[in-house]
């Protein structure tokens, strides 16, 4: 789940009570993202340098490459 919470071009469309929804370039990978999200491994947004997943009650940061 980390992976494919980590392995994307989605990004957050819009946030409303701990739910996350997502935006891509396609269905599949919106689809596969959001199945992360559902099963504890959130995609919490990137920035220029790092990427943010919540799994297991703690927020840790992927570098990107």
């Amino acid at each position: 789940m980390l992976i494919l919470a980590c392995n994307h071009e989605c990004v957050i469309d819009k946030i409303q009570e701990n739910d996350y929804y997502y935006q891509g370039p396609s269905p599949d990978e919106i689809c596969l993202v959001d199945a992360a999200n559902k099963l504890g491994v959130k995609y919490l947004g990137k920035d220029q340098t790092h990427m943010s997943i919540f799994v297991r009650n703690e927020e840790k940061k992927v570098e990107l490459l």
